[in-house]
């Protein structure tokens, strides 16, 4: 219905555009897995699983203007009620928003202005970046530090064949999977420098990210992050460090990817992230490992087998498994 909907406002927006002209673009991608849990006292469990099913329309109107919505399906998770309680509504696949938004850019200098459901400044930008999705979410957004996508509005830029490019946005702050609760905003913000863009064939992105959270006699939450990439044909790796301050309450996190590939044949990857959530606290840090092989079967279908590790100071108890993850997009 969605994609009948932006292609009827595309051809109103231009009555003498040909209808058989692709005025909207529809695409999608799933994630699905197999895991064998290793954990104590698992006894042998094993599930197969839908991680995600992205279903996307863009559309291109008159005069710069333009559309996206996405529809993402999971399953509806156990919510906490103001009693302690917790209830789910529904253990069935269900479908949702992710992304909806009108955008416009301006021919000239390359500006893109936002509103909708918007993507967020950071956390996409990692996953553009390194492709593993399918395997894990970003460190922030893994560790629900940073939404992926928020209600809001923003601009971004892309200057000089990619040597400069920012992302500024104003945003609820609850992210894309919760009403707004308060009236506070968030200011997020970020900003890359790839001195290796203009060339084409190697890029090195350095980022900073700045998050300002916050409402009326509470303390803010900001949060800040520096990292840098590097790709090339044959590898791309990724290093990041984060930090939050909420009151007298310090969160420090580091993460590290490595995903060196032999095209044609497969690839090694390694992630490793360390979260430590009050360093004045001791052992309440985590750490968690994942380390496989990845192939890619034709452009957006890839199959990866991974070991994913994540142990916590105050557990002797390590949960890890063993797992096989595919995506598979048009």
């Amino acid at each position: 219905m969605f994609v009948l909907l932006l292609s009827s406002l595309a051809l109103a927006a231009d009555p003498g555009a040909k209808p058989d002209t692709p005025a909207v673009k529809v695409g999608g991608t799933i994630y699905t897995h197999f895991g064998y849990d290793l954990s104590e006292g698992a006894d042998g469990y094993n599930a197969f699983a839908l991680d995600r099913a992205y279903l996307t329309a863009t559309a291109k109107l008159p005069e710069g203007f333009g559309a996206r919505v996405t529809l993402d399906t999971d399953r509806v998770s156990s919510t906490s009620l103001p009693d302690g309680s917790t209830v789910t509504v529904d253990t069935k696949y269900r479908t949702y928003v992710k992304y909806a938004y009108v955008h416009w850019r301006e021919a000239h200098t390359g500006i893109q202005a936002r509103a909708g459901v918007v993507d967020t400044p950071y956390a996409p930008f990692y996953d553009s970046f390194m492709k593993i999705r399918y395997i894990t979410k970003g460190f922030a957004d893994r560790n629900k530090i940073l939404d992926t996508a928020d209600i809001g509005a923003g601009l971004q830029g892309t200057h000089a064949k990619g040597l400069l490019e920012w992302n500024a946005a104003l945003l609820n702050g609850e992210g894309y999977g919760k009403p707004e609760s308060d009236a506070g905003k968030a200011v997020q913000a970020r900003i890359t420098l790839d001195p290796l863009a203009s060339g084409g064939e190697m890029n090195l992105p350095v980022t900073g990210f700045v998050s300002y959270s916050g409402e009326q006699d509470a303390d803010p939450v900001i949060t800040a992050l520096g990292a840098v990439g590097f790709k090339q044909g044959h590898v791309a790796a990724w290093a990041e460090v984060l930090t939050i301050l909420e009151g007298d309450t310090t969160t420090l996190g580091w993460s590290g990817t490595l995903h060196p590939v032999l095209p044609d044949v497969g690839g090694l990857l390694v992630r490793y992230d360390h979260l430590d959530p009050d360093t004045e606290q001791d052992r309440d840090a985590s750490d968690t490992l994942i380390a496989g092989v990845t192939h890619d079967f034709v452009p957006k279908v890839s199959l990866a087998a991974t070991y994913e590790r994540t142990t916590r100071e105050d557990d002797s108890n390590p949960s890890h498994g063993a797992f096989l993850r595919f995506q598979a997009g048009f």
